[in-house]
């Protein structure tokens, strides 16, 4: 895949052919250090970091024009499931009425340590960078994006893929000036309506990239028009996919990183 013209330009605007290539390191993410490490390789990086904190893992990954950070998702693993669990929402530093959900801040400022270091210390401050992950980690990617440092070379850009919300109205919009972020949000995938409204928790109103039941994307649909899709395409899947088990299972097989890769591919191909 060559590498796309927009992240070598250090572009902030939205790009499909950004947007398929950030889904693949995304991706790769979920791998462990010694295969993600030639997957990355074979998409043209120069060299690869990899960064663990308490089972929170990313990779920071230096191509010969941008960087990409790219945050793992949630595993079955211990340590994911009680950050994904922590959902009490607490104040963000010192911003009025801005809360965030604790598990994903606490995980945000142990691996943004790392990161921040790490860049000052190889010198690729000088490049463009691009944060990215999918489900918790795009969690991940937005938090410790929107808690960079100035020396980077410009605002950070985010590109997410069925991300959960990460914190109130506020939180939402505030993050929203700082950094540009290109929410994926996939037909009926469960997790980017989660945690639930009632709770507290809202999505940024604007960059939202939905692909609907018929694979159509739709830049920053409206609140009726994304639900019916959501609710055509549940029970769609309930009476084809998951008659047998009784289960609304593509509320979770649409959470899945290759269907977002997939569907932005061929949303490139027209």
């Amino acid at each position: 895949m060559p590498l796309p013209s927009a992240l070598e330009d250090g572009s902030i605007e939205l790009d499909l052919c950004a947007a398929r290539f950030l889904a693949e390191c995304s991706q790769f993410a979920y791998k462990p250090p010694h295969i993600a490490q030639q997957l990355y390789f074979i998409l043209g990086a120069r060299r690869v970091r990899s960064i663990e904190c308490l089972n929170h893992f990313a990779y920071a990954v230096c191509f010969p024009k941008f960087i990409v950070i790219a945050f793992r998702g949630t595993e079955k693993d211990y340590e994911d499931i009680l950050t994904d669990l922590d959902f009490e929402l607490v104040r963000y530093l010192e911003q009025k009425d801005s809360y965030v959900h604790k598990g994903f801040y606490k995980a945000a400022k142990l691996l943004n340590a790392e990161i921040e270091n790490l860049v000052k210390q190889e010198d690729w401050c000088k490049r463009p960078i691009y944060f990215t992950g999918h489900s918790l980690g795009g969690a991940l990617a937005q938090l410790c994006a929107f808690k960079s440092d100035d020396y980077y070379y410009q605002i950070p850009t985010v590109y997410s893929y069925g991300a959960p919300r990460i914190g109130n109205q506020n939180m939402a919009e505030f993050i929203s000036y700082q950094i540009a972020h290109y929410r994926f949000v996939n037909g009926a995938d469960i997790v980017p309506a989660l945690p639930l409204y009632t709770m507290g928790y809202q999505h940024a109103q604007t960059h939202e990239l939905y692909f609907s039941r018929k694979g159509q994307l739709w830049k920053d649909p409206n609140w009726f028009k994304r639900s019916y899709d959501q609710l055509m395409d549940s029970a769609r899947g309930f009476v084809l996919d998951g008659f047998k088990i009784k289960l609304p299972v593509r509320r979770f097989t649409r959470h899945r990183i290759s269907e977002y890769r997939d569907r932005i591919k061929a949303a490139l191909n027209g």
